[in-house]
């Protein structure tokens, strides 16, 4: 990953290869995905590892919120041989309204997992919890913010699979 200087939502990069963006100078880390003839990304996406999955299966994608269905879920205590610590692991695969959108994710460092079931979701998002500089365990927030269905802090994030099918 490069290191570049984060000043707006959206970082677009052209043909020339330089960063067009604009707004507060502080850095961030950014893997810079394929879109079109340009290089995108949102800035809220920016930490979530592997993006480029689901860019690829829907480039147009730009909200959690289109997934209404938990597929599957696997969440699982690992023990570190040489620590000791337990590491909470949550895999979620989710599909949108009319099952053209499939998404596997995996989150790292899970606390506070709470799940009223496996029903549909209503809002499903996921959102940088913006006190997490005070615990870094709780980088993320995952929340379903309709029907408050699904609901836990994570460290990390990664998109392991994206697929768009026709129906």
């Amino acid at each position: 990953m490069t290191e570049y200087t984060r000043k707006r939502k959206l970082f677009f990069r052209g043909k020339n290869e330089t960063l067009i963006s604009i707004n507060n100078n502080t850095l961030c880390n950014i893997l810079v995905l394929k879109r079109g003839n340009c290089d995108f990304m949102e800035e809220r996406f920016a930490e979530i590892k592997g993006m480029e999955k689901m860019y690829a299966a829907v480039p147009e994608f730009s909200f959690w919120g289109v997934f209404y269905h938990i597929m599957f879920l696997q969440a699982e205590i690992i023990q570190n041989q040489n620590t000791g610590e337990a590491e909470r692991r949550v895999i979620l695969e989710l599909e949108n309204m009319d099952n053209s959108i499939r998404v596997k994710l995996l989150f790292e460092g899970v606390s506070l997992f709470y799940m009223a079931g496996l029903d549909s979701v209503g809002g499903f998002d996921i959102d940088k919890n913006p006190d997490y500089e005070m615990d870094k365990e709780k980088q993320f927030l995952i929340i379903d913010y309709e029907s408050n269905a699904i609901s836990f802090y994570c460290r990390e994030i990664e998109v392991l699979e994206a697929e768009r099918r026709i129906v």
